[in-house]
């Protein structure tokens, strides 16, 4: 990110010192024409060397030297449509190859998961075929709904500590979760055979995080912790802290499989109008 704001900054100061020698040029008796013109040039290696944010610096300070120069405004219109024709196919082939990518990986792992809706579920959810089914036992179930959007759900039998939150301790350091007030419905609490039940929902980045602790120190030592009005530790197995690390991944492998499949369809779009509109602005020849 800062590489990219850099060359902006970077880009941003070299077009800015065109336009003042420009408008220079322009004031001192010049009617723009040259300064435009070679700001056009510019522009036009611009894109070729796929340098676009260049280029549309450089055109849209062609509208500033020239704003009197009708026909030279009009070439840098339709150079722009230009500019945005393959600055699109630049950035669809890039994305082409993180679809593949993405592709390949949830194929790798879709075979690992299954999806459960019930007639009474108003949404399903896809969890890993060995996790363990969440009744009656201590740990936590990693889902992912319909969304594609991971998420927790932690059950604390036999021991009444009201817990809110959860945190996974692995080589010393901790990830915690959100706060989930008991609410009833994301909180709640139930006897099963005379025995108290705590089940909560956890949703969102932190839950995540918490994950993508666990996937990112495999075969490590995982305690999980589940936080209330005390603390209640157990220390969870090799096969569980795999299966979190494998949801995490296929979670984030669909997520990113379902944006680039969108963006797929952007630049696509983008490229139409980009043609579209370079028909629709290309110079007329004159005799």
């Amino acid at each position: 990110m800062i590489r990219k704001e850099l060359k902006m900054y970077n880009v941003l100061s070299r077009i800015g010192i065109l336009l003042i020698l420009a408008i220079s040029v322009a004031s001192c008796g010049n009617n723009g024409s040259d300064a435009g013109e070679g700001l056009l040039t510019e522009a036009e290696n611009a894109i070729t060397s796929g340098d676009f944010l260049q280029a549309y610096c450089l055109i849209d300070s062609i509208n500033v030297v020239s704003k009197d120069n009708i026909e030279l405004r009009k070439r840098a219109l339709h150079l722009r449509t230009i500019a945005d024709e393959k600055a699109g196919i630049a950035d669809s082939i890039v994305n082409d190859s993180v679809l593949r990518a993405e592709t390949a990986r949830v194929e790798a792992l879709r075979n690992s998961f299954k999806f459960i809706k019930t007639k009474d579920m108003v949404e399903g959810y896809t969890v890993h075929k060995k996790a363990a089914p969440l009744v009656q036992r201590t740990g936590i179930d990693v889902r992912i709904n319909e969304q594609n959007e991971l998420y927790i759900v932690s059950l604390l039998r036999g021991v009444n500590i009201k817990h809110t939150q959860i945190s996974a301790t692995v080589n010393g350091t901790t990830a915690t979760s959100s706060n989930v007030p008991y609410n009833g419905s994301t909180n709640y609490r139930f006897k099963d055979e005379g025995v108290e039940n705590e089940m909560v929902t956890f949703r969102g980045a932190k839950a995540d995080s918490l994950c993508m602790l666990i996937r990112d120190n495999p075969g490590a030592k995982v305690v999980l912790t589940f936080i209330g009005s005390s603390r209640h530790k157990v220390n969870l197995s090799a096969a569980e802290a795999k299966i979190i690390a494998d949801t995490y991944n296929y979670s984030q492998a669909l997520q990113r499989k379902k944006k680039s499949e969108g963006l797929a369809l952007y630049y696509a779009n983008k490229i139409s109008i980009a043609r579209k509109q370079q028909a629709a602005t290309q110079p007329t020849n004159k005799e």
